[in-house]
Order: structure tokens, then C-alpha cells, then sequence
């Protein structure tokens, strides 16, 4: 049985912030295609590694970079973090649907030795699973690469800075809305 740490009340609760939603739209083109540029190369990277951690090696979010890519060091970690959580979530349903798999098996067997076995009964077939592929954008970045500030002097509530492909050429997005997410 797993127990659960009890929370000890003198300490304060960490909360993590959570921007759910950047309105892009009143960026401007420069700014969106620095963002297409680096969600293309993050994606690309992420995809690499989620197939590495599906087929050759289990999922370790604190691999060694392997891939040559544009991105920083840092962006490289946060890219292998996120392939790690995808792929550590594909080998645990594709073993939990392998097992189911094998039950089943075990009982058509058991059927089939069965005094009067069903003639309609099929055994059941096990169809291998296709790696995850990227299709949507959709960068699980951390304080290592984006950084939320207030905004002091603007009609937004905060700033949104982006690391880019760009050595030290960070990427600022005007946020109105933010989610605070408590985090036990």
C-alpha cells in the first residue's frame, strides 16, 4: 500500500502558475514566427526522443542530449522531459492493454478445453501498438526557458518571456489572463 506524505501545516503550499492561454493574435508577425520557428525545431527534437523511449530505452527525463539540433541546452531538457512523460504513458497503456490481452487469451484457451466450447467463440488478437506521433503543438515548458513577469507599465497583467532559437533574444508576449494552479 502507497502512503501519502501528510502535508506539514507550518509549511507553506507551493503553487505553480500556469499560462493556459497566450493570445497570440495581438502579436506581431515577428513575434509569430519566432514562435513557429522554435515550436517546429521543439517538436521535431521531442518526436526523436519519444520514438528513442518507446523502442530503444526507457523513458529518463535526465538522459544526456543525444540529437543535434538548434536549441539550447536548456530548451533540450525540457523537450526530453516532455518526450519522457509521452512515452512513459504509451509503454504504461500499451502494457496494460497487452495484459488485458493475455487474460482474454487465457480464458479463450480455457473456453476451448471447456467440455462443450462455444463454436462462435474467436480468439482474441493482439495488434501491436504505433509509436506516438506529434501532431499539435504543444511546448510543456519550465522556468529554465519561460518566465512569467507582472507587467508594470502596460495594459496587460503580465509579460510572457520566451527563450527562442535566438541566442539571448527572448521573445515577449503581452498575458491578460493567468491560471494559478496549487500544487501539493
Amino acid at each position: 500500500m502507497k502512503r501519502h506524505k501528510t502535508r506539514d501545516p507550518n509549511k507553506p503550499t507551493t503553487l505553480t502558475k500556469a499560462v493556459t492561454h497566450i493570445p497570440l493574435v495581438e502579436a506581431n508577425p515577428g513575434k509569430l514566427a519566432a514562435l513557429d520557428n522554435l515550436a517546429q525545431v521543439y517538436m521535431a527534437l521531442c518526436q526523436q526522443y519519444v520514438t528513442l523511449f518507446c523502442t530503444d530505452e526507457q523513458p529518463n527525463k535526465f538522459r544526456p542530449t543525444c540529437f543535434a539540433t538548434p536549441l539550447s541546452e536548456r530548451w533540450q531538457r525540457v523537450a526530453i522531459q516532455q518526450a519522457a512523460g509521452i512515452a512513459q504513458s504509451y509503454r504504461t497503456n500499451r502494457a496494460q492493454a497487452y495484459q488485458s490481452y493475455v487474460g482474454e487469451l487465457e480464458e479463450y484457451r480455457e473456453q476451448c478445453s471447456s467440455p462443450e466450447p462455444d463454436p462462435n467463440l474467436k480468439e482474441p488478437t493482439w495488434k501491436e501498438w504505433s509509436i506516438p506521433t506529434l501532431q499539435q503543438t504543444c511546448i510543456q515548458a519550465n522556468v529554465n526557458v519561460v518566465e512569467l513577469e507582472p507587467s508594470e507599465d502596460s495594459g496587460f497583467d503580465y509579460w510572457l518571456k520566451i527563450s527562442t532559437l535566438a541566442f539571448r533574444k527572448q521573445l515577449l508576449s503581452q498575458s491578460s489572463s493567468l491560471t494559478i494552479i496549487a500544487k501539493h
